[in-house]
């Protein structure tokens, strides 16, 4: 038997860490709102490990695309994605910009932040993603986006004004991933479609599929946008990529 133990909650019981059991693994999670933000594996030798599939695909990027050096993530939430990525990939400098300071606290209390240096790691920036977006000065060769309030993603960077944004600190053949929560087909893919074809009137090439291809196609899940100039490579089989 395994008990939930709550290790954190704010007063209104809005934000939320506790140890739980995710897919029959014992993890810990953050929630906001009872949406799960962030998950970590806190057992020896497995804290770095990736629980949550969109994170998996997102990583996969690097895989095919070993250029990646200098990279931004918008949304940090637990950090887990940066941790994973530069403990696996030494010479990859990943910057996180994440609007709320009690997320980077929580990060660091629970989520084992406490060693990222801004040198061999990357910078963490407090600020709103697009507003940081605009005053960047740097270049980087992936962008990868995942500011969520619950479910609900930061459209201002999916606008046509913020994909012009990013595009301007990417470099020439640059990436920009995104974790997009939409279904593929009928009602609630609306929101989906409509980002890839924004994406694709400033980029030359544009993937879309899903990051557990087992839910069915007309149910809200996450999904993966590709966005680049350059090749982006194949991340995923013709059978789920969506052109």
């Amino acid at each position: 038997m395994f008990n939930d133990e709550i290790l954190f909650e704010t007063k209104d019981k809005r934000i939320v860490v506790k140890e739980t059991r995710f897919q029959g693994e014992p993890v810990r999670i953050l929630l906001v709102n009872e949406v799960g933000e962030s998950a970590v594996f806190y057992d020896e030798g497995r804290k770095s490990e990736l629980v949550f599939d969109y994170l998996k695909e997102f990583a996969k990027v690097f895989e095919v695309r070993p250029d990646l050096k200098n990279t931004l993530l918008l949304g940090g939430a637990g950090f887990t994605f940066p941790r994973h990525i530069t403990e696996r990939y030494k010479d990859v400098h990943m910057d996180v910009c994440e609007i709320d300071p009690l997320m980077i606290d929580l990060a660091k209390k629970f989520f084992f932040l406490e060693n990222y240096d801004p040198a061999t790691h990357g910078e963490i920036i407090v600020d709103d993603a697009l507003k940081y977006i605009k005053r960047c000065k740097k270049k980087y060769d992936a962008v990868f986006h995942d500011a969520y309030t619950e479910n609900i993603i930061e459209e201002d960077l999916l606008s046509e004004s913020g994909i012009r944004a990013v595009k301007k600190v990417m470099s020439k053949k640059g990436v920009y991933v995104i974790n997009m929560i939409s279904a593929f087909t009928g009602k609630d893919s609306l929101r989906g479609i409509m980002a890839r074809a924004m994406l694709r009137e400033h980029f030359k090439n544009v993937s879309w599929y899903p990051a557990n291809e087992s839910i069915a196609q007309n149910k809200p899940q996450n999904s993966i946008l590709v966005a680049s100039d350059g090749e982006i490579g194949p991340i995923r089989g013709p059978e789920f990529v969506t052109k």
